[in-house]
């Protein structure tokens, strides 16, 4: 079983791939983030930001500050190396400054849509633990509840997508089982076993694998972000709905992996490249874009892969440079600000 961190860093890999490659695993990969994204922030509300003097300006200003930084970046970089900014009015930028609503009408980082759902997320669960906490409830600590939550929200997004929706909705409602479960893996404690945990994942991929080379599903899969590699690859038909199903029952099946893999230590090096993911995933976008801009799917495979492997490498040194000099710098001031309200007068001991 891999540390989180190489858990984190994998699974950023696989949206990088996705959008690089025919293979498409990354929206899968994104979905399976708001799971732990539910489990963290569940986890640090009740373990820090709960004891703050003003627990939801202090947990909504740190969230936000987590986010924006490497997004704000990374926009300014795909204008910079577009060289143009057309199209995008003043009052887009204003919309991007509280990331929520700023993919709703349109975005250069396509990325950028499970910021604007985590944000969301953020203001909907202070919400209902403020609430929760002022009546007095009782049900908020309690994890089976927020796990049938979850359960009902999955159910609902197995509908959308069972209707055409997409796996880059950019609107809670699709996603917020997810975070639920996530929820409610910190609220039930509960550890799984771990050959459970290593079997469900295994039966995952193994159905996968099968599903990538079966003709009849295997449309679902492979196809690009470039038009030309779609068309070559999977026709013109429609991706088939069922697929989609199955990445969703997929997530479900990695349930037990995640309940035991954010429960193991994580040295300071494997933190590292879990905080490297996020600057990764929003960079990547920018070699992409030079990568199918310059492709020709008339010269010999080696000068695609060749232009792929630059591509790949450069997200990931894009995203390192950006975690180093933007990311962590940044985050460390977001810290000693936390710390110093943390101890303000007035917070618990």
């Amino acid at each position: 079983m891999v540390s989180p961190g190489v858990f984190r860093i994998l699974f950023a890999g696989l949206v990088v791939l996705h959008h690089s490659t025919p293979l498409r695993l990354g929206g899968w990969a994104v979905l399976v983030f708001f799971v732990l994204s539910g489990y963290w922030i569940s986890k640090m509300w009740d373990e820090k930001y709960s004891n703050a003097p003003k627990p939801v300006l202090t947990f909504i200003v740190s969230r936000w500050w987590r986010l924006f930084p490497v997004m704000a970046i990374c926009i300014c970089l795909y204008f910079l190396w577009a060289g143009a900014m057309q199209g995008y009015s003043l009052d887009w930028f204003l919309r991007q400054l509280p990331i929520i609503g700023s993919t709703w009408s349109g975005t250069p980082l396509p990325p950028q849509w499970s910021l604007d759902v985590e944000m969301q997320f953020y203001l909907a669960f202070v919400f209902v633990a403020v609430v929760a906490m002022g009546s007095g409830a009782k049900w908020i600590s309690s994890g089976s509840v927020w796990l049938f939550l979850g359960s009902l929200g999955v159910a609902y997004s197995g509908w959308y997508l069972a209707t055409g929706g997409s796996m880059e909705a950019p609107y809670l409602g699709a996603w917020w089982g997810l975070f639920c479960i996530g929820i409610g893996l910190h609220k039930s404690e509960w550890t799984p076993s771990k050959h459970m945990a290593v079997a469900l994942a295994a039966v995952f991929v193994a159905g996968t694998l099968a599903m990538i080379i079966w003709p009849e599903t295997r449309s679902g899969f492979w196809i690009s972000g470039s038009e030309a590699v779609s068309r070559k690859l999977s026709g013109e038909g429609l991706i088939a709905h069922w697929p989609k199903l199955w990445l969703l029952a997929g997530i479900l099946m990695f349930v037990p992996y995640l309940a035991l893999n954010v429960r193991q230590p994580s040295p300071r090096w494997d933190r590292e490249l879990g905080n490297w993911a996020y600057p990764v995933y929003m960079f990547h976008w920018i070699p992409r874009d030079w990568y199918y801009a310059h492709a020709d799917w008339e010269r010999p495979v080696w000068f695609n892969l060749g232009l792929l492997s630059v591509n790949i490498f450069a997200a990931f040194l894009g995203g390192w440079l950006i975690y180093v000099f933007v990311d962590k710098p940044v985050d460390r001031w977001r810290a000693h600000w936390l710390k110093a309200r943390l101890r303000s007068p007035g917070s618990a001991n």
